[in-house]
């Protein structure tokens, strides 16, 4: 494997370099750097120190989810999350065209993988959550995609009743 220095990659944004080689620049504006072992931990005992509504949480994406005919693997989750003490790694994903679904499938990998890994490394119930943007009531943000033709021109495609 060949790692490849972010820095050398054209187009990458000033504040992607600095999270990833000079992340002192930027602590002050994150609770944690994540790349510390001890960070998750950290915030783990953070937030369970904070009191959240968690039978009405377990209750209503219990309820999502008895619609939408999850599987008992999703239930399981949803008891683990009522436990005093649990975490969740929640993220999700407006979906979207071309890349959009395939960023999506990664994105929930990634937030299963990490569930999965601080569950191991705190001795705890963490619960991966995550969620869609699929309602969108602006029609004209998701009635078209630009594309560019083969000789650069970018062209619109929009959908028409």
């Amino acid at each position: 494997m060949t790692r490849i220095d972010l820095r050398q990659l054209p187009g990458t944004s000033a504040l992607l370099r600095d999270y990833v080689h000079r992340f002192s620049a930027l602590a002050s504006f994150f609770a944690q750097d994540l790349r510390n072992p001890d960070a998750f931990r950290v915030e783990a005992e953070v937030r369970s120190r904070r009191p959240y509504p968690r039978s009405d949480l377990v209750e209503i994406l219990g309820q999502q989810n008895a619609t939408w005919g999850a599987p008992r693997a999703v239930q399981a989750h949803l008891e683990e999350l009522g436990q005093p003490g649990a975490l969740a790694v929640v993220t999700g994903q407006q979906t979207g065209l071309f890349g959009g679904p395939l960023y999506t499938l990664y994105k929930a990998f990634t937030t299963l993988a990490l569930a999965r890994r601080l569950r191991a490394t705190l001795q705890r119930p963490v619960v991966p959550v995550f969620w869609m943007a699929a309602e969108d009531h602006d029609v004209a943000e998701a009635d078209h995609v630009q594309l560019q033709d083969r000789s650069g021109v970018l062209l619109t495609l929009r959908f028409s009743d």
